[in-house]
């Protein structure tokens, strides 16, 4: 349940505590396909979290995201095919396999499992997923309107408009995006490319300094390294703004953790 909640949030730390908890679950007993869906959606959701011209990282999240779904199917009951192809959907439309996505969208469509034959009926999601795809703006505000909740329809509806540069529609997504996340990220760079030139300074900084306040609450998590929290401190204490002086101590731990 923690998982799940954590999905619908569209951070980076968000989605890395979700994996976190899925990697518990996971090494208690079987991977079930509940722990494979929730790789799919966090994978799927930091390929488009971590965006950016400077990095491939993102396509490596994303690669996972397919993988996870490909295994996902392979193992769901023939009742819960539609259910599982669901999540390969939404790991192709966050990539950006837009036809793909529709694709499967349609064969699920098509298909007769799911309830009726005892199955999982596919996640609400599937109806925002073929707006996004089909770049239907009115269908997601819609869908954004009736799921208050649902920061994925805000987050996807921001995504739909990026390449447009429209910048009064953008900028106003963005911000809403940021009012119900002030710590995705991507809305960040998404409403510094599209601010004024005098609200740009501001913005850099205020995204910076939310990010450097996450990462200075890291070690009040369960699971963070806890030979590492002794010296976070120091670590901190020479970091810039950015907190990014702190990634190698993080990477030995997490190396160090797997037996690397």
């Amino acid at each position: 349940p923690k998982a799940a909640r954590l999905l619908d949030h569209m951070s980076l730390f968000a989605q890395i505590e979700a994996l976190a908890c899925i990697d518990a679950a996971s090494e208690v007993g079987a991977v079930s396909p509940d722990l494979l869906a929730g790789r799919v959606r966090a994978f799927a959701n930091l390929s488009q979290l971590t965006r950016s011209p400077w990095t491939s990282t993102h396509k490596v999240f994303g690669a996972r995201s397919l993988l996870a779904a490909e295994r996902l199917i392979r193992t769901a009951a023939p009742a819960n095919e539609s259910w599982a192809r669901a999540h390969r959907a939404y790991a192709l439309a966050l990539i950006g396999l837009h036809s793909a996505a529709l694709a499967e969208l349609s064969t699920i469509e098509e298909s007769s499992d799911g309830p009726e034959s005892g199955g999982r009926k596919p996640p609400h999601w599937v109806a925002l997923l073929e707006h996004y795809c089909n770049c239907d703006l009115d269908g997601m505000t819609a869908f954004a309107d009736q799921n208050k909740s649902s920061q994925l329809a805000l987050f996807l509806h921001m995504l739909a408009l990026e390449p447009s540069f429209s910048y009064v529609p953008l900028k106003t997504t963005a911000e809403r995006v940021l009012e119900a996340n002030p710590q995705c990220f991507r809305a960040w760079r998404v409403y510094c490319d599209v601010a004024y030139r005098e609200e740009v300074a501001a913005i850099t900084e205020g995204g910076s300094r939310l990010l450097f306040e996450a990462i200075e609450s890291l070690p009040d998590r369960a699971d963070f390294p806890s030979d590492l929290k002794a010296d976070w401190s120091t670590l901190l204490a020479g970091a810039d703004s950015s907190g990014l002086w702190v990634a190698p101590g993080l990477a030995d731990a997490g190396q160090a953790a797997a037996g690397l």
